[in-house]
């Protein structure tokens, strides 16, 4: 039975990373990945593939083109409503208290770049994920890892951009400033045929006060200090702390996925491989970008970069330290 459930799996895995254009071509499909199949809402335990869509259709409303088939190469399949998924500068308000300055600085919190004159990235927000440090440069200190687009306006913004917390939507100004843009992993964005391949949202930015770790506060707000780094498994609780909507404890949902995300603000579209999706009654979407994910034993399994009202979505934490040449910080508690 194990022997096959792998083989399943990597079956599964093969489809979701080579064969995603058969499923991505139908109307409201998103994207694909291996999950478990439920029947009646009820988890069988079965991997499957996973057809991420926007919103379930009665059949009957759906031309034959745009039907799912039950099987795909003799593969289970089964339709999970993710809704509008969306990635990138948001502009949503929040009364959280994790959206307040704080210092010292802390994960968890809100944080943006400087202020800016655009309307989009005036009220753009992110969450401080992490502490880590650069392998390239580990003697100068400090980093805090978030997104690119909590460290970013885009793709073009220029290396050593001051970063300010609280974010410039909840009062950061000039004064404000904290860290300034050391790396980030630019977004590959769709252009016509030509799909480029995303692993990771991610961004790191040099600490101020360099060595100086006294002055950053370790703990993430209802989580504590991370420890150790793992892979995203299927129906893995996993717990993180946005700075917009808060704590939140859900299930993986959906691994090894293949989406296409669009971003914020003129919903550009870029396609990422080996993702994770949760669903669950979280109330939130991707304002919470840059929030670590972690176990419920505050192992990190990556950093939430997209989402819906009921899904977020997350790039593996193996992918960001790779790409961005970084380690996490590690304490002994």
């Amino acid at each position: 039975m194990i022997n096959f459930c792998c083989l399943l799996n990597e079956r599964i895995k093969y489809i979701c990373n080579c064969e995603y254009n058969y499923f991505l071509n139908k109307p409201s499909v998103l994207g694909v990945g291996l999950g478990y199949k439920f029947i009646n809402g009820i988890n069988t335990q079965e991997p499957c593939i996973h057809v991420l869509v926007t919103k379930k259709l009665p059949i009957n409303d759906l031309p034959s083109s745009a039907l799912i088939p039950p099987l795909y190469k003799n593969t289970k399949t089964d339709i999970i409503e993710v809704g509008d998924i969306i990635a990138g500068q948001s502009n949503s308000f929040s009364n959280s208290p994790l959206i307040k300055k704080i210092r010292p600085i802390q994960p968890g919190y809100g944080m943006s770049t400087v202020p800016t004159s655009s309307p989009w990235q005036s009220k753009n927000t992110g969450t401080f994920g992490y502490i880590v440090t650069d392998n390239k440069q580990a003697s100068k200190g400090y980093c805090l890892l978030s997104t690119m687009t909590t460290f970013t306006n885009s793709n073009d913004t220029p290396i050593a951009t001051k970063i300010v917390q609280p974010s410039r939507q909840y009062g950061g100004t000039t004064n404000d400033v904290v860290a300034k843009l050391l790396r980030f992993i630019p977004i590959k964005f769709i252009s016509g045929s030509k799909e480029p391949v995303n692993y990771v949202d991610s961004a790191v930015a040099s600490y101020f006060n360099m060595g100086e770790i006294q002055l950053i506060n370790p703990f993430i707000p209802n989580i504590g200090i991370p420890q150790g780094i793992t892979t995203p498994k299927v129906g893995k609780l996993v717990q993180w702390t946005g700075c917009i909507t808060g704590h939140h404890i859900h299930n993986i949902t959906t691994i090894n996925a293949t989406l296409k995300i669009p971003y914020q603000p003129n919903l550009r579209k870029a396609l990422f491989k080996d993702v994770f999706v949760i669903k669950g009654n979280i109330n939130g979407d991707y304002d919470d970008k840059g929030a670590l994910i972690v176990t419920k034993k505050n192992v990190v399994v990556g950093l939430l970069f997209a989402g819906a009202e009921e899904t977020v979505v997350g790039c593996g934490i193996n992918h960001i330290m790779n790409e961005l040449d970084i380690r996490l910080l590690r304490y002994d508690v």
